[in-house]
């Protein structure tokens, strides 16, 4: 009887303790609330010229009323007709908190507008796939033809581990954005030393930091973190010195060094783990980079290295300048404590390998006692090497890059091929060698058969020609930076590490692996643009910015071009070096014999150039036009039902025509056809079918990740079908048929299956090796059923106590 008792309550108390757990994990993936850039809801022809962003940091310690303010003053410009525009501003927050005190007024007269908040859960803007909000703010304003207004957005958010500002929406506006000003202010005087931002080219003022941004079309987003200076190291009240900070990789004159004995994957502190060779990687690790940043900090003083190493590394750096009357006393304060501290760490692990494992372990508890408490970690994590790169990392990195240069003869002049393809002769998949040092789970399909592996700075091409996959190879810490139209071309670019290595960017062919160095540092300073027939137009968005490389796959050409404005977003080239561009609303043509340029469409926006048909494709409110270059004459193409936003080619002369925030179409120029898809909510990863009639999309469900799963739309908000399948896995080989890759881990196998879409249903069939039908369905929720189990359980027992009471009581 007291046995029965006890196995109830104990089964009641592990269910609401598990029921309780499950609400607390619930709660833990709320995330704070960010600020962000206001979109247009339902037109596009309005450009988003400047932005004003004021942040009002509250660094108080009382969390309650840690509320920190955001006023943001837009300037649009209507270039289209008389228009009413819905406007809608994410609230990034969570699902139990909105924006506090959020308003939108006119500017400078502060007239309120009539503001309502919708409920979307999860919702991703389209186009910004990577960027979600459960709920979003609209109101509606009157644009007159080519009026000017101005809007301000004010608003209190809480956001206790930093504030992050999405600039990203700001791209679904037309045109790039001429100015973005960023103005952070604290609450209470902040030292340099206590401000963690992103991007790091910011200007401390003595009291904040401000950005400024120009002709932008944002892709990144802002960071800012409030971190205290720990009293240990007695440095609050210092540094409130104005400065400019450089992305030239330079830290450590404005930043505290931290050198962590804390082991993320272990969870605790390197002594305390009992894996003596993982702990003695760690501490030779650790040295390494110590011994990389203490010699920075001199070179960077102009310290002059006798030891021939150090020596050639730092001159061959653009920044080195070597001083014969270098003294210590150049060092700044910040740089002299983090010399300090590496001393100290290196002073006690010197010698280290010699020494007994318990040695070993009792001086680094005895510096960890010093550098480690919780005040100190919780400081320095964000202070640590952005590098975490070793001297014999980098100088492997630089010969990398070295030996592909070689292949090279000039820049972009003449290309040789140094990529190949390791070819597969087994129909059943590469040979293990091939992919066993791959994390083959990260794969994304893309048109033509490419296949791509990220493995942490570097992703893996692989090719998928009559059924064998080649590995596309010499591509060892290069990222995949954006696929042609066709596959058949991609951009991949290597990593820079700030103020030593500048990496390269290359444009490899994917049918034979040749390659063409295109230029060199960070990808994000270039515009790339891709032409129907795989052709590249792009330029640097640093300098020269009015010259533009173009190159021809016919022939392997590039030709360079020089463009008699500077001000232009958009543009293309014909072989014959004839130009469409676009600057603002007008779209030019160059003409490369007589070297003249000249107005041809006083409004529109440029899609597209068919030099072959001498026509160009553009676009004007919600309407596609045909632009005959030969006559001058202007054809209709097909009507929207909603404003057009943005376009983007794909394949096969297939445009994306992004038309509101949750609707997309697909326009075929070769048939002139329009197909409208808005049945898919929450979209990432949309694979269009060749005629544009349907799609293949992945839907997220970010309150419940474990119910995301894929489908195919079909035109006209037709039919749904969902899928056992991922769509970042897939690629259409015909109108009606596609191919889904994975990785059978067993067999070492790239697999590959094949899908045929009808109006009703799904039909599988293996093209070689096996299916993936037998594959797990993840949404598939192992918490309900332990739920169900525990309540039949406990239902049970209950019946059973019944029935045993019962029995009892019938006995006396």
């Amino acid at each position: 009887m007291l046995k029965f008792k006890k196995i109830i309550i104990i089964l009641v108390l592990v269910f609401f303790i598990w029921c309780a757990n499950q609400v607390s994990f619930a709660s833990l993936l709320s995330k704070g609330m960010t600020g962000n850039t206001i979109y247009p809801l339902n037109n596009n022809n309005i450009r988003l010229e400047t932005q004003v962003i004021n942040i009002n940091y509250n660094i108080s310690k009382n969390k309650s009323h840690n509320f920190h303010e955001i006023e943001v003053i837009f300037n649009l410009h209507n270039t289209g007709e008389a228009a009413q525009i819905k406007m809608g501003f994410p609230n990034a927050a969570n699902h139990e908190e909105n924006l506090k005190d959020f308003e939108v007024l006119s500017y400078p007269d502060l007239t309120p507008f009539d503001v309502n908040l919708n409920l979307k859960e999860g919702m991703i803007l389209t186009g910004i796939e990577d960027y979600y909000h459960y709920s979003y703010y609209s109101w509606t304003v009157d644009f007159e033809k080519n009026e000017r207004k101005s809007l301000l957005v004010r608003y209190k958010l809480k956001s206790p581990d930093g504030i992050r500002y999405i600039l990203k929406t700001g791209a679904l506006w037309k045109g790039r954005i001429d100015e973005i000003n960023v103005n952070v202010e604290f609450s209470e005087p902040v030292s340099s030393l206590e401000i963690d931002a992103v991007p790091e080219n910011y200007y401390y003022s003595g009291k904040g930091i401000q950005w400024q941004f120009k002709n932008i079309e944002p892709s990144f987003d802002l960071y800012i973190k409030y971190v205290p200076v720990p009293e240990f190291y007695q440095l609050k009240n210092k540094f409130h010195a104005s400065y400019q900070r450089e992305s030239d990789g330079y830290k450590w004159d404005k930043k505290l060094f931290y050198i962590g004995t804390m082991l993320e994957d272990f969870d605790g502190y390197l002594f305390e783990c009992t894996d003596e060779e993982l702990v003695l990687s760690e501490i030779k690790k650790r040295l390494d980079v110590c011994e990389l940043i203490r010699n920075e900090i001199y070179a960077r003083n102009g310290y002059i290295f006798s030891e021939e190493k150090w020596d050639d590394f730092f001159t061959i750096q653009s920044w080195y300048e070597p001083d014969v009357f270098f003294e210590y006393a150049k060092l700044n304060e910040i740089e002299k404590i983090n010399i300090k501290q590496i001393l100290e760490f290196e002073d006690a692990m010197k010698d280290f390998e010699n020494k007994t494992y318990d040695e070993v372990i009792k001086a680094l508890k005895e510096y960890s006692l010093k550098y480690d408490d919780e005040q100190k970690i919780s400081y320095t994590k964000k202070s640590s090497s952005e590098i975490n790169t070793t001297y014999s990392e980098i100088t492997a990195w630089q010969e990398r890059i070295e030996k592909n240069r070689k292949s090279f003869k000039e820049l972009i002049r003449l290309p040789e091929k140094f990529t190949e393809f390791k070819t597969n002769c087994n129909s059943d998949g590469l040979p293990s060698t091939d992919i066993n040092d791959l994390n083959m789970s990260n794969m994304y399909a893309y048109t033509n058969g490419i296949i791509k592996v990220s493995n942490g700075n570097s992703d893996t091409l692989f090719i998928d020609k009559d059924d064998s996959i080649f590995r596309l190879t010499n591509l060892e810490s290069m990222k995949l930076k954006c696929i042609s139209p066709d596959g058949k071309y991609v951009i991949m670019a290597g990593s820079s590490i700030p103020g030593f290595i500048e990496d390269d960017i290359y444009l490899i062919s994917t049918l034979n692996g040749t390659s063409y160095l295109i230029g060199s540092g960070n990808w994000e300073d270039y515009q790339f643009i891709w032409s129907y027939d795989d052709s590249l137009q792009y330029r640097s968005l640093k300098k020269d910015t009015n010259i533009i490389y173009h190159f021809n796959p016919k022939n392997g050409t590039f030709l360079t071009l020089v463009i008699p404005i500077n001000d232009f977003e958009n543009f293309y080239v014909y072989e014959d070096n004839s130009v469409v561009l676009q600057s603002g609303n007008i779209i030019y043509h160059m003409d490369s014999k007589e070297q003249s340029i000249k107005k041809i469409i006083e409004d529109g926006n440029l899609m597209g150039f068919y030099p072959s048909d001498n026509k160009i494709l553009y676009y004007k409110g919600s309407e596609i036009y045909e632009y005959n270059l030969s006559d001058g004459t202007t054809a209709k193409k097909v009507s929207l039902d909603e404003p057009i936003w943005k376009t983007q080619l794909i394949h096969n002369n297939m445009y994306i025509i992004y038309s509101g925030s949750q609707v997309i179409f697909c326009y075929n120029y070769n048939t002139n056809s329009l197909n409208k898809f808005s049945n898919i909510e929450n979209a990432k990863d949309i694979k269009f079918s060749y005629e544009g009639d349907k799609l293949l999309y992945h839907r997220m469900n970010y309150s419940k990740p474990y119910e995301s799963n894929s489908y195919i739309v079909y035109k006209d908000g037709g039919l749904k079908v969902p899928l056992n399948v991922e769509s970042a896995n897939c690629i259409w080989i015909d109108n009606d048929n596609f191919v889904n890759y994975s990785y059978d881990q067993d067999a070492k196998d790239i697999i590959k299956t094949n899908t045929c879409v009808t109006e009703n249903t799904t039909e599988y069939y293996n093209t070689y090796s096996k299916s993936i039908n037998n594959k797990v369905n993840p949404a598939f929720d192992f918490n309900k059923l332990f739920i169900c189990v525990c309540f039949v359980l406990l239902i049970t027992l209950c019946i059973i106590y019944w029935l045993y009471k019962k029995k009892m009581k019938a006995f006396n």
